[in-house]
């Protein structure tokens, strides 16, 4: 039997486990496509050499890892397992040798961390992968969270409508501050989450997918203030094996102050507009399905049904 051997992967693979990835997500249902520059700029924030690893079975590469740990210094801190197994390798251990590697290596990270703070290593899978289900569970990881994205056909828009005391308005320049500050406030009561950085910030609002264009944020108009923000994406690549070109809402949040005034179906309504405008034909969203505030009813209200569920394994150290 083959030996199973594990190092770190090097940047003219990138294509080769985009390709594996792909023919992973095919096999599993999964109907997204990975780039090669979206792999490589996420490769990029990383210490390949400590933080990432592939898997070779007889030479050749059968799967890969990599971890993903921002450290937040206040709520909490999570380490995150990406990676998958080439569905033609499933069966003989190499998730298991990966995933192994990958609790190991997200635990030394966390353990850097402040330790009065809980701590988290977490892996993503689709509800409708069972064998990477079954692998988490026998590693130890517990459900803690079930997610769903939804999607909805970019027709029958809705009115804009907005309170009169607001204006919806698009992406504003320079003002990064306030935009990191409305998004840090919106998602503090929201499960798992944790601030971003000024320079998680930049990164995201620079990074693939990214559509700056398709964005808008709510103002208040007494103030000028930014109160709202509404941060979308699209990644064309996914068109062909969607049939469809989707914009995603990624960040939606109103300030607390602000809430119960229509502000994020507002908001939504604006961005669903923008999306037809750019010629995209289906909107999706992700949400908390059990989100305390109630998000996932408003957005089957604005005419969303579930497409997808995936489910947040963790193990709490």
């Amino acid at each position: 039997m083959n030996e199973i051997v594990l190092r770190a992967p090097r940047l003219d693979e990138v294509a080769g486990l985009c390709t594996l990835t792909n023919r992973s997500h095919t096999h599993d249902g999964v109907q997204q496509v990975l780039d090669e520059a979206e792999l490589t700029e996420e490769l990029g924030t990383l210490d390949v050499e400590r933080d990432a690893r592939v898997a070779e079975l007889g030479g050749r590469i059968a799967g890969y890892a990599y971890i993903w740990f921002k450290p937040a210094g206040e709520r909490l801190e999570r380490a995150h397992i990406f990676g998958t197994v080439d569905p033609k390798s499933r069966g003989g251990g190499v998730g298991r040798t990966l995933l192994r590697w990958g609790t190991e290596r997200a635990t030394e990270l966390l353990r850097t961390a402040d330790p009065a703070l809980p701590k988290y290593v977490r892996v993503e899978v689709y509800e409708q992968i069972d064998d990477a289900r079954r692998l988490v569970q026998r590693l130890g990881f517990a459900p803690a969270r079930w997610f769903e994205e939804l999607l909805r056909p970019l027709d029958e828009l809705p009115v804009l409508d907005v309170d009169e005391g607001y204006e919806i308005a698009s992406w504003p320049e320079g003002r990064d501050d306030e935009v990191l500050a409305v998004r840090n406030e919106a998602f503090a009561d929201h499960w798992g989450s944790t601030p971003w950085t000024a320079d998680r910030f930049r990164e995201i609002a620079g990074s693939y997918g990214t559509r700056l264009d398709v964005s808008v944020v709510a103002i208040d108009r007494s103030s000028g203030d930014v109160v709202g923000v509404c941060l979308n994406e699209h990644y064309p690549q996914d068109v062909a094996v969607l049939g469809r070109s989707d914009g995603w809402i990624s960040v939606l949040g109103t300030r607390a102050a602000h809430r119960g005034r229509g502000l994020a179906s507002a908001m939504l309504n604006a961005s669903l507009h923008r999306f037809a405008g750019a010629g995209f034909t289906h909107a999706s969203i992700g949400v908390d399905a059990a989100s305390p505030t109630g998000a996932n009813l408003l957005y089957r209200r604005l005419g969303f049904d579930l497409e997808h569920r995936h489910i947040t394994y963790q193990i709490e150290l």
